[in-house]
């Protein structure tokens, strides 16, 4: 049994009981969600940087980070891992809709040429 995003909220709920997603499980399902949610999957090399960013979004993130219970500083990476090369791939297409091939070598002559 894998606890899904879908889910209750682990602890209390408005209802005024508690929930616990671990306690429908056999011992062989907790043992095996244990290890898929503490195994450490292969580290992908990485660099280190420092950016500066507006204080208001800094504090967004926290309260994100906070909400699902992951460090600020991991939650932004993947953020940036999921959302940069979609807007990346985005703006590539954007690119070529805007100056397609044909319109590219054809303008700029024309455009020099004159009357």
């Amino acid at each position: 049994m894998t606890v899904k995003a879908t889910d209750k909220v682990p602890g209390p709920q408005p209802d005024g009981s508690f929930y616990d997603p671990y306690e429908a499980m056999t011992d062989e399902e907790f043992h095996a969600q244990a290890e898929e949610l503490f195994s450490r999957p292969q580290r992908v090399p990485s660099t280190k940087i420092t950016i500066r960013l507006p204080d208001d979004l800094v504090m967004l993130l926290k309260r994100m980070a906070l909400d699902t219970g992951v460090p600020y500083q991991t939650l932004t990476r993947r953020i940036l891992v999921d959302a940069v090369p979609k807007y990346a791939q985005a703006a590539a297409h954007r690119s070529k809709v805007a100056d397609p091939p044909a319109a590219r070598s054809g303008s700029r002559t024309a455009a020099r040429r004159g009357p």
